[in-house]
């Protein structure tokens, strides 16, 4: 008589799942792997004594305070081994040095596994204009955070800390930021549209969200003053330019800092005013709370008969 062993559907998932979490420890143990390797290979294209310099080379730095020089071909050898642009190179072998000299909590960190390579690179990108000083306090500052909290809380932590260690670093680097405001527009030949690239204020932006959302008819009201509430109009939508739709009274709700959407502004609010020109739009059974059923941060409309 034989005996066959089915393989169970539990058992199968098992193993798969513990061939992922093998891979996943490979994963991390290769990046730290490539960083020790970077470190060495960055050691070696260094030298102590001036005169063995080749008058073909040059040493360059990063910038970053308390790094060393490197040869300039250094990132050449890198990216030709990890398929990676001359660029990207560059940026990986200043990360590597910043997180081993600037941050050294947070570089034994990496080393035990604790701490992924890529979260130690956003870290230490945050905080590459600081000086040495600076960038190891705030590594001592979030060292303790990390693993505890999730990466996207962590972040937060650590543009706090940065303005913290240097606030006069960090004015001067904010108003650096108000001075570089620019809008661009880039017209599209032939579709009747443009596009805008701009940097603004938080609030300006709210405000010009506010104001390309909102339908035609509630931008330009003028334009409409002699339709009845019940006809039917053409109103741009995503879905299709020109596509009929019955006569609606919306009640749009501007997108806050978070990227979520709050309570739309009352018409006789001064941002209300400051969007919008012409008389307040005709109250058509809209009211500016929001109507059962719906969902917050999405458009609501009440439909008019």
């Amino acid at each position: 008589m034989i005996e066959v062993e089915v393989e169970s559907r539990e058992h199968r998932c098992r193993a798969q799942l513990e061939r992922l979490r093998q891979g996943a420890d490979m994963v991390v143990r290769g990046e730290i792997e490539q960083m020790e390797s970077i470190t060495a290979l960055c050691s070696a294209h260094g030298v102590d004594d001036p005169d063995e310099i080749d008058p073909f080379e040059r040493m360059v730095s990063s910038g970053r305070d308390g790094t060393p020089s490197v040869s300039e071909f250094c990132c050449l050898e890198v990216g030709a081994m990890l398929g990676l642009s001359p660029e990207n190179a560059a940026g990986l072998i200043w990360s590597t040095l910043d997180l081993v000299h600037r941050h050294l909590v947070m570089h034994q960190q990496v080393r035990e596994g604790r701490v992924r390579f890529w979260q130690a690179r956003r870290i230490t990108g945050a905080s590459s204009h600081l000086s040495c000083e600076a960038a190891q306090w705030v590594d001592r500052q979030i060292s303790p955070a990390l693993g505890r909290f999730s990466f996207g809380r962590v972040m937060p932590m650590v543009t706090g800390l940065v303005a913290k260690a240097d606030p006069a670093l960090a004015a001067e680097r904010a108003d650096q930021q108000r001075r570089a405001r620019e809008v661009k527009v880039q017209h599209e030949a032939g579709f009747g549209v443009s596009r805008l690239f701009a940097t603004l204020d938080h609030t300006d932006a709210i405000m010009l969200d506010s104001v390309c959302t909102l339908p035609t008819p509630t931008r330009f009201p003028s334009a409409f003053a002699g339709q009845s509430s019940g006809a039917r109009r053409t109103t741009p939508s995503r879905s299709g330019a020109g596509k009929p739709a019955p006569a609606t009274s919306t009640t749009w709700c501007p997108t806050t800092r978070s990227g979520h959407r709050g309570r739309p502004p009352s018409a006789t609010s001064p941002r209300w005013a400051a969007a919008h020109t012409g008389p307040r739009p005709a109250d058509d059974g809209a009211t500016d709370s929001p109507r059962a059923g719906t969902t917050t941060g999405e458009v609501r409309s009440a439909t008019t008969t």
